[in-house]
C-alpha cells in the first residue's frame, strides 16, 4: 500500500475535508443560515457555546477526527509518540475550531464583516489551522531534540 506523506499539511487537509463534508451532512437538517445563527445565539459563557456547537454540528466535529486519524492511518510508519501527537493535535482543532465558532461573531462585528455561513466557515477554519499551529508548537516544546550526530570513521580509514 502507497503511503502518504506524513506531517501537518496532510493532515490539515484531511481535517478540514472532513469538516466540510460533516458540515454538508449537518446542513441536510439545518439550513447553513441558522447554523451560522446558532454561533450569535448567546448563551452567556464560552464552555456553554463550545457545548451548543458539539451539540448542533455533530457530524461537522466528527468529520474532523475522523480525517485526522485517515491522516495517521494512511502516513508513515505509526508509533506511540506520533499517535499521541495525532490525538493532541485532534483535539487543539477541535477546540480552535469550536472556540472560532463560539468567538467568531463578536469578531466578525469588530471587524465590520456581517456573519454567515461562509464567515463561520472561514472562522471555523482559521480555528483548526490556529489550533494545529498550537499543537505542533506544544509538540516540539515537548519532544526532546535529537542528540547531536556525530561523524565516525570508518574501520578501513583507522587502521592507516
Amino acid at each position: 500500500m502507497t503511503r502518504l506523506p506524513s506531517g501537518p499539511l496532510p493532515m490539515w487537509l484531511f481535517c478540514v475535508s472532513g469538516m466540510a463534508l460533516g458540515l454538508a451532512i449537518d446542513c441536510r437538517s439545518v439550513t447553513p443560515a441558522a447554523l451560522a445563527s446558532l454561533c450569535t445565539a448567546g448563551t452567556g459563557s464560552l464552555p456553554a457555546g463550545f457545548a451548543r456547537h458539539l451539540a448542533q454540528l455533530p457530524a461537522t466535529n466528527i468529520g474532523m477526527l475522523l480525517g485526522g486519524l485517515a491522516a495517521l492511518g494512511l502516513g508513515g510508519p505509526i508509533s506511540e509518540p506520533i499517535i499521541r501527537m495525532n490525538l493532541a493535535c485532534n483535539a487543539f482543532m477541535l477546540i480552535g475550531m469550536s472556540l472560532a465558532g463560539c468567538m467568531g461573531p463578536a469578531l466578525a462585528a469588530r471587524l465590520g464583516i456581517e456573519w454567515s455561513a461562509g464567515v463561520m466557515m472561514a472562522a471555523m477554519t482559521a480555528g483548526m489551522t490556529l489550533g494545529m499551529m498550537a499543537a505542533t508548537a506544544v509538540g516540539r516544546l515537548a519532544t526532546p531534540p535529537p542528540q547531536e550526530f556525530r561523524y565516525r570513521r570508518w574501520p578501513a580509514a583507522e587502521s592507516r
